[in-house]
């Protein structure tokens, strides 16, 4: 992990507002801009710099109360260059947030205090690359010595080679998740960027997304969206989607779903689908899955072919798999009618179909 220091985020290009008679002029340093909306400060790093250049800009720009809610040290490439980047500092009681862009990389960096303690989260996320970071540091204060304790954890970084304490996947994303709620209390922040955004980028649901219907000890299958949790009636319609929620860390690692109305429940392209995301693949998620689905839907009452029908490339050797690992077996093998829209929509000409009985 790079070394890493306070940032700020954002997306949208804002109007530059006048800049509060706290905040000195910028003319004498041209590659830093600094604007005030509300109580939000917007920092322009508009080319890259070297950090004796900002730190000057910074400390001829802040009045003293000013710089100290800005961490001088950023989060720097390689050598000694701070790239082009957007910051922005937000103050909420006793809560400081700093947000940076930087190219494809997103900071996130809280600061709470309360009394003797601070405690210190910082969230990165590449999306070029699709990983992240989670830094926490305590400070406690008692009778003039201070204590700190550090940990992270990085998504690619399996060894746990990064820092001498380390965070698991599950208290990382407890640590994001923590962060996450308390930047969705923050109206202001709502101004830079959507919360939501960060939850995606970490595959975790939030939590008022999450409306289980059947789980075991590692899964559970959750409604997609509050309108179906409000139907409780899984029968009657024609197709649902659930997602597939990893319980432990509360990361979607997929969608499963399954359409009954049918005169027929079989069709070349199956009534069960089901599609595991990248970072979750080859881990039997989709097979775990299926058997809930399976398990939730033995009991429907619906009075057509309750069968389950997957249907699945020929080369698709995987989904068969999940398929006969649920007790599957080959229904039909062979070419699908031109007529079907599998063939004239998706161009799928040759299909293997598998069969549940429910």
């Amino acid at each position: 992990m790079k070394k890493i220091f306070s940032k700020i985020l954002g997306q949208k290009e804002k109007q530059h507002i006048p800049i509060d008679a706290n905040l000195r002029n910028t003319s004498n340093f041209p590659a830093v801009f600094v604007s005030k909306d509300e109580d939000i400060i917007r920092i322009d790093i508009r080319e890259d710099i070297t950090l004796e250049n900002y730190i000057s800009a910074i400390h001829n720009i802040f009045p003293e109360q000013l710089k100290n809610k800005i961490n001088i040290n950023i989060v720097l490439e390689e050598g000694s260059k701070v790239p082009k980047q957007i910051l922005y500092i937000i103050e909420n009681n006793q809560t400081l947030y700093n947000i940076s862009i930087q190219n494809l990389r997103i900071y996130l960096f809280e600061q709470q205090k309360e009394n003797m303690n601070v405690k210190e989260r910082l969230l990165m996320i590449d999306k070029s690359h699709g990983n992240y970071q989670i830094m926490t540091v305590d400070y406690d204060s008692h009778d003039n010595y201070q204590y700190k304790r550090e940990f992270c954890f990085d998504s690619n970084d399996i060894n746990h080679s990064i820092c001498k304490g380390f965070l698991n996947r599950g208290q990382a994303l407890l640590e994001a998740r923590k962060l996450l709620q308390n930047l969705k209390q923050i109206p202001l922040f709502h101004k830079i960027q959507s919360v939501n955004w960060y939850y995606s980028s970490l595959y975790i649901v939030e939590e008022n997304d999450y409306y289980p219907v059947i789980e075991n000890d590692i899964l559970a299958l959750s409604w997609q969206f509050f309108s179906i949790c409000e139907n409780q009636d899984i029968y009657q319609n024609k197709m649902e989607t659930l997602a597939i929620i990893l319980k432990e860390t509360m990361e979607k690692v997929g969608t499963i779903s399954y359409d009954f109305l049918c005169s027929s429940g079989f069709t070349y392209d199956g009534n069960i689908g089901y599609d595991i995301l990248p970072p979750f693949r080859n881990q039997h998620y989709a097979t775990m899955a299926l058997g809930l689905l399976n398990d939730l839907l033995k009991d429907n009452t619906f009075s057509g072919d309750k069968d389950l029908y997957i249907s699945t490339l020929p080369d698709n050797y995987y989904s068969q798999k999940v398929a006969l690992n649920n007790g599957g077996e080959l229904y039909y093998e062979g070419n699908v009618p031109k007529e079907d829209s599998l063939y004239y929509v998706d161009g799928i000409k040759k299909v293997k179909v598998f069969k549940i009985k429910m």
